[in-house]
């Protein structure tokens, strides 16, 4: 009688790899992620700042969508790393069973034993028995079946010996592949909660620029409005200054009239002054009312009418003296204030212009701001995509996962 103890099968199939993770970025380039998701018009009028702040937010929704596709990836790998898992823990469950039915194998098998020894401890009972009556053919006999016991036991021996190496070794490469498969799950779970915190930043990130440029925007709005409206008011100022050098060419020629008059009003003037002298020396010399005559030293003699006549006659002259040189006056003064309103003006259309220049750099400088920021996120992005690539290069060149049973 022999027992014979069924070897475990072994797996033959070879190691199954856990899946590498893909980090080519699926465009070469800005252009072709926007000729992917369709042509965007922009119109003419727009200036460069719009759309490099357009430029700016595609580039980061680009990157979003790479990071939510990589982290799809990770979700994906991860789900096969716990089917993996749950298969191997499965194993690990029907490897116990087999190491239960074996065990209850041995235990049958050192009853058996127990058995045969017991058997055996008859037999020698029974040949001290049969010693006394001598028989040597059943001596023999016995001795025969003795040794075929011996031998079943020994064969039993080392069958169960090579049993438990087995399931030993079965068991400890199976820890060490489920160990080996916590640890990848590990580290998956640790680069997919890096992989949220990048996605989480750059979504803030990209909160933050949509900010910027929605600022932006309103700010070139009203810094094209501003422009337009300066725009107009410099034509404007233009026009008028035009219309004002036109008057300062009137100006002079109303300057030179001026002059000429005034010139006239002192002549006036001075011939009113040379009549009062002569009429009061005439009055002086003529002191009874007659009819005009000639002296003998020749001087002209006038009456009280006449001399009231030629009075009225040099008021007149002194009015209209006084009238054109008030007017020339009150001329002179409009032309100042013309002239003082059109430098206001003047320096009111440099100070816009100025204004204008100053939006300008204002709007190249958040320009510039943001074309920084764009170029700080791509660093980032670029030495995560080169660290991931190291880290997956280095895992590849390490090991290989694999769980066999």
């Amino acid at each position: 009688m022999s027992f014979r103890v069924r070897d475990q099968p072994k797996d033959t199939e070879s190691p199954r790899e856990v899946g590498e993770i893909d980090t080519r970025a699926p465009f070469q380039s800005v252009k072709a992620a926007v000729s992917l998701f369709g042509e965007v018009v922009v119109p003419k009028e727009r200036r460069s700042i719009k759309r490099r702040s357009s430029e700016n937010v595609l580039e980061k929704e680009t990157q979003l969508l790479l990071a939510q596709r990589e982290l799809n990836k990770i979700r994906k790998q991860l789900e096969g790393a716990d089917n993996t898992r749950s298969k191997a823990l499965s194993e690990l469950d029907k490897a116990n069973v087999t190491l239960q039915e074996l065990t209850k194998k041995l235990n049958s098998v050192r009853e058996s034993k127990r058995s045969a020894i017991e058997a055996a401890e008859v037999v020698k009972n029974q040949a001290k028995e049969l010693e006394h009556e001598y028989d040597p053919e059943l001596t023999q006999n016995l001795e025969a079946k003795l040794s075929e016991t011996n031998e079943e036991i020994q064969v039993l021996q080392e069958h169960l010996k090579q049993a438990r190496e087995s399931d030993t070794d079965s068991v400890r490469q199976i820890t060490l592949e489920i160990k080996e498969a916590t640890k990848t799950l590990q580290e998956v779970a640790e680069e997919e909660s890096y992989l949220r915190n990048l996605v989480d930043s750059l979504r803030t990130e990209l909160e933050q620029v949509k900010k910027e440029q929605e600022e932006l925007k309103e700010k070139e709005k009203a810094a094209e409005a501003h422009a337009e409206n300066l725009t107009d008011q410099l034509q404007n100022r233009t026009e008028e200054t035009s219309s004002v050098v036109e008057k300062e060419s009137d100006e002079k020629e109303l300057e030179k009239k001026l002059e000429l008059y005034l010139k006239q009003a002192k002549e006036a003037k001075a011939a009113e002054q040379r009549a009062i002298e002569e009429m009061k020396m005439m009055s002086d010399l003529n002191a009874a009312e007659t009819v005009s005559t000639t002296d003998v030293n020749g001087k002209i003699v006038l009456t009280v009418d006449e001399f009231a006549a030629l009075s009225g006659k040099i008021k007149e002259s002194e009015d209209l003296i006084e009238r054109t040189e008030t007017a020339a006056i009150a001329q002179v003064e409009s032309i100042n204030t013309r002239k003082n309103e059109v430098d206001r003006k003047v320096e009111a259309n440099l100070k816009a212009i100025e204004e204008i220049k100053a939006a300008t750099d204002m709007a190249l400088r958040n320009a510039e701001m943001a074309d920084s920021a764009k170029d700080a996120v791509e660093g980032e992005l670029k030495k995560w995509r080169e660290d991931e690539q190291n880290m997956e290069y280095s895992d590849n060149s390490s090991r290989s996962i694999s769980l066999r049973i």
